[in-house]
């Protein structure tokens, strides 16, 4: 039998399942947009089902915004209160944007000016609080130069630094901010001695070319050997398949 080759999104997922660890809680907000659906939405939810099927099979999921994932994560899914977000007991966060920069800083209200925008975005609706009190954050954003940039035009969700000289424990942000940042052709982190994103993976097929060619950064984020993303299992993208999207709905093929 042939060896099964995965999708990047089978590789997302993977990588989303091997991030949480048994008893955590995740919470994913809203997202719009066929990429950012599946970045924000499906992948996690499908990471979280592998989970559960193997290393942590008591972590949860806190709201989807799609009737799909029912199928794969009904008794998966949890219901809270908002005041079990602000006593931060939420392990792993995903919130999307159109503007993410190289501190992890978010902006999903304007580009551009704010009180003259060449576009009026829809809003920070849960971000700001995503941000601040979620213990670990992923930032699930299509790959594009124009989201990528040096410093994003407005702050909706704080990320590590650029605030001048107040820090994350100065404004009283209990939680760590983001620790990755998931894209359609790679994987950034945050390491602890910077705090700005890193490249960290490439899917195959991805170049490092690529991710310079559409990424807005102008700090060093590419380190001298950049490695390839580590694949899922052969059971992984077996369970993925056969069991939970048999019809590709969730995570296209």
């Amino acid at each position: 039998m042939s060896e099964l080759v995965p999708t990047k999104w089978e590789i997302m997922a993977s990588i989303i399942s091997h991030e949480l660890k048994d008893g955590d809680v995740m919470f994913l907000g809203m997202s719009t947009g066929e990429i950012t659906t599946i970045l924000h939405t499906y992948v996690p939810g499908v990471g979280l089902a592998l989970a559960r099927r193997s290393h942590a099979p008591n972590c949860y999921i806190t709201s989807t915004d799609s009737l799909l994932m029912e199928g794969i994560l009904g008794d998966n899914m949890r219901v809270i209160s908002a005041a079990n977000i602000y006593l931060g007991e939420i392990d792993i966060g995903l919130s999307s944007c159109a503007q993410v920069d190289k501190w992890g800083n978010q902006n999903i209200v304007s580009i551009g000016d704010y009180d003259n925008p060449s576009v009026r975005l829809v809003g920070p609706i849960l971000q700001p609080t995503h941000l601040a009190y979620m213990r670990r954050e992923i930032i699930a954003v299509d790959h594009e130069a124009r989201n990528f940039v040096d410093k994003v035009d407005f702050i909706s969700g704080v990320g590590h630094q650029d605030l001048g000289d107040v820090s994350r424990e100065a404004l009283g942000l209990p939680g760590t901010g983001p620790c990755m940042i998931m894209t359609d052709l790679c994987i950034f982190d945050f390491p602890p001695e910077t705090k700005q994103a890193t490249l960290k993976w490439i899917y195959p097929g991805v170049t490092v070319d690529k991710v310079r060619a559409n990424t807005g950064f102008v700090h060093d984020y590419i380190p001298e050997n950049v490695n390839p993303a580590p694949l899922p299992t052969q059971e992984e993208i077996r369970l993925i398949r056969e069991e939970f999207d048999p019809g590709a709905q969730l995570l296209p093929r």
